[in-house]
């Protein structure tokens, strides 16, 4: 925004220096009217009425970052409320305004108007009265084109029935041309604008274009689908909001950026988000968050210049996608230009599953229903304080009200769409997609965070770059959310970061590349034993930790790890192109598959725990692999990783034994953890039932064969991921040095909306 001359965050060393080079370059051409914030930035403006055109104030202004019903923009604040602007309007010229009262009182009377004096005296062209005029943005457009190639004076004011009278925010106010004017701009100032739209809790397998039998999305579908690219097989890196949008954001793995505690997550200080990226090569940025978990204390507004979150407040559930748009489409509006990167958030389908649409409380989708459960039930039966009444009817009618949230929120992404009109729409990269998926019973269970099938991990995905990406194509293979950013960074032609572990997807989507075979990743991060998974070529596998101690904090929590516990295996293997809803669990039948994609779950976990690893290669089933470690030092204790019921391992001051237990339902490369670096250890008495293994089927981290004795950080120190070898046999490591599981404070205010959506107990 106008701000920008303020300066923007520090980020990381050569990434900063390639968006600086290229901002370097002008960001945006000079516009035929006016913006009072870059006028007010460069200070032209004037306090003396007489002189003439240009932009005057009756009082001196200044620029300021302010916040009003929760979205922070920055604005002129004028003290007394008063300014006018002489010019001459330009064709299909649209004036657009946002304004506030400042203040402490809560309740600010007041009334907002622009004039407009072409020589014949002022003509009131917009006015606002506001019983509470500090609680709300007044934004709101004027349409100049009677006055077109006229010399003109605006005006705009604000008057209070209080003296002395507040300061007023003018944020933004600028005199725009109309778009056919705005042609035949330099190439250097076509940078495409990238709008990112995200629908909470959308599941793909719910909207028509991917199938789905309802019409639950005609818009999305005609404006995205049909115009558009189609990722038939996109998952996100998590099953709930926060650690999917940090992969979102960054285009890097949550499981490697955040700490063990729920409450401490948010996006490292030290990492780039998209917002910051864009906003350092010129870009207005702006987000409209719905969700309360995205809040400024979670790092979700950094980068953004205009930036709406709600509080957390289960109140804020009761709006829906009319509220957020109201907020989205005066930015549209006034905006156009561009370039701009602009994130708009939708909540529904979230639970409650309710929306203005719904009459009584009843499905369009299910209109013979005649039970009691609503869409307000939903939590309620999720957390196991309400029963199901009767599945056979209730499951359908919770499905109904879910999909008459799609339906709904579709509309105001039409709306959204067309707010851009069709000249600004063909150089806007659009993407649509939604940070996980719903529940519907369809594994035992409701709502989102607990586990890693299909509806809760594969999300739409669907581009639009008119004249850049072909119509109606789809396309088959895994992706996931966090090739998002580097696609985004490559359309707009900017630096890219070593560090992303995303794709660029524009040559695949355009056509120019076929996509390449490769996983996607996942974990649940969230309360209770560690869920990890993976998805390759349509084999879908998921472990579980079921050994890991777990003392449940509250009955929320208990409710939740005993149906995790009856409902979920060690080892869940998936055919999910013939089995799309997952109940043919595949693990026992092919131990081969499982060993040979357990390997990417392994790589990625490797890199988010520090600590000495024993984990052993394959076992057969049966066989029995003992022995002891014996350490210089105590260790605090050790965590199980994928064991089995049948493993034993036991730690005695110093000393630790273990004897792990062969078996095609196992977890190949199963094993422990001992936190920390210990100075040095003892391995003794390896044995495969019973007899003593060679020196052959021991590997150490360093690369040095193992001969007995003490060994050192030098003979455990892994330079990279020790992979496993297909033969009975151990490896014992020390991961590379700065991996580990980072630490982190919680945030009380990160508890307190977590607890509004139900992820943590009121």
């Amino acid at each position: 925004m106008f701000g920008k001359h303020l300066g923007i965050r520090t980020l990381s060393s050569t990434f900063l220096l390639g968006l600086v080079l290229l901002a370097a370059c002008p960001a945006r051409p000079p516009a035929a009217g006016f913006s009072m914030g870059d006028a007010v930035g460069r200070g032209d403006f004037s306090l003396a009425p007489e002189v003439a055109p240009g932009l005057v104030f009756t009082d001196e202004p200044h620029i300021r970052t302010v916040e009003v019903d929760h979205q922070r923009r920055e604005a002129v604040i004028a003290p007394a409320g008063r300014w006018s602007f002489r010019g001459i309007v330009p064709s299909g010229g649209r004036l657009y305004v946002g304004v506030a009262a400042l203040g402490e009182q809560k309740a600010i009377p007041g009334l907002f108007a622009v004039s407009v004096d072409s020589g014949d005296g002022p003509q009131i062209v917009e006015e606002i009265r506001r019983p509470r005029a500090g609680k709300r943005w007044a934004d709101f457009e004027v349409d100049l084109e009677p006055w077109a190639g006229e010399e003109i004076t605006l005006e705009g004011s604000a008057s209070f029935a209080l003296d002395p009278p507040p300061p007023v925010a003018w944020g933004p106010v600028i005199l725009r041309p109309g778009p056919g004017a705005r042609r035949g701009a330099p190439e250097a100032f076509r940078r495409p604008n990238i709008l990112l739209v995200l629908v909470d809790t959308l599941r793909h397998d719910h909207l028509s274009s991917y199938g789905y039998p309802r019409s639950t999305t005609p818009r999305i579908d005609a404006l995205l689908a049909e115009k558009g690219v189609l990722f038939e097989d996109a998952y996100a890196q998590a099953p709930w909001t926060l650690p999917s949008l940090v992969s979102l954001m960054t285009g890097r793995y949550p499981t490697e950026l955040l700490p063990e505690r729920q409450a401490a997550y948010r996006i490292p200080d030290e990492v780039p988000a998209i917002s910051e990226m864009l906003g350092a090569l010129g870009y207005e940025t702006a987000a409209f968050y719905a969700n309360p978990a995205l809040h400024e204390g979670t790092g979700f507004g950094r980068g953004f210049d205009t930036f709406f979150a709600p509080p957390g407040s289960f109140d804020w559930f009761n709006r829906h996608a009319d509220d957020l748009s109201a907020r989205v489409l005066p930015w549209v509006r006034a905006h156009r230009d561009g370039p701009f990167f602009l994130y708009a958030h939708y909540l529904d389908p979230h639970d409650p599953y309710e929306n203005p649409d719904m009459v009584a409380g009843q499905s369009p989708f299910n209109p013979g229903y005649d039970g009691t459960v609503t869409g307000r039930s939903v939590h309620r039966i999720y957390g196991g304080y309400d029963p199901l009444p009767d599945p056979s009817k209730d499951v359908p009618q919770l499905t109904a009200l879910y999909d008459s949230e799609i339906s709904y929120v579709d509309r105001f992404v039409g709306e959204l769409l067309g707010a851009l009109g069709p000249e600004v729409l063909a150089n806007t990269l659009v993407i649509f997609t939604s940070d996980h998926g719903e529940e519907l019973y369809d594994h035992g269970g409701f709502k989102h965070g607990q586990s890693l099938y299909e509806e809760q991990i594969h999300v739409p995905l669907l581009m639009r770059w008119d004249g850049r990406l072909p119509a109606g194509r789809r396309i088959e293979g895994t992706v996931e959310l966090l090739d998002i950013v580097p696609t985004v960074m490559a359309a707009v032609e900017g630096p890219k970061d070593p560090r992303w572990q995303g794709k660029n997807l524009l040559p695949v989507a355009s056509g120019a590349e076929v996509l390449r075979r490769r996983p996607a990743f996942f974990q649940h991060l969230a309360a209770g034993p560690l869920r990890a998974g993976m998805v390759l070529d349509h084999h879908k596998l998921i472990f579980f930790n079921r050994e890991e101690p777990f003392d449940p904090p509250d009955p929320f929590q208990a409710y939740l790890w005993k149906k995790d516990l009856r409902r979920f295996q060690e080892v869940e293997l998936y055919d999910v192109s013939s089995d799309p809803r997952e109940e043919r669990n595949l693990a026992a039948s092919s131990p081969n598959l499982v060993w040979r994609l357990s390997e990417v779950i392994h790589r990625r976990l490797d890199r988010r725990y520090s600590g000495l690893r024993l984990m052993v290669d394959r076992l057969p089933s049966g066989a029995r692999l003992s022995g002891r470690l014996l350490f210089e030092v105590e260790p605090e204790g050790w965590q199980p990783y994928f064991l089995g019921p049948e493993d034993r391992v036991e730690l005695v001051g110093r000393e630790l034994s273990f004897e792990l237990v062969g078996g095609a339902e196992r977890v190949p490369g199963r094993g422990l953890r001992v936190p920390g670096a210990p100075p040095s250890v003892e391995l003794r008495e390896v044995s495969l039932d019973g007899v003593p293994v060679p020196a052959s089927a021991v590997r150490l981290g360093g690369g040095g064969p193992w001969s007995g004795g003490v060994l050192g950080e030098h003979e455990l120190r892994a330079p990279r991921w020790l992979e496993m070898e297909d033969r009975p046999g151990l490896r014992l490591w020390l991961p590379p040095r700065g991996i580990q599981l980072k630490d982190g404070e919680e945030d009380e205010e990160t508890i307190r909306r977590l607890k509004a959506l139900g992820y943590l107990l009121q």
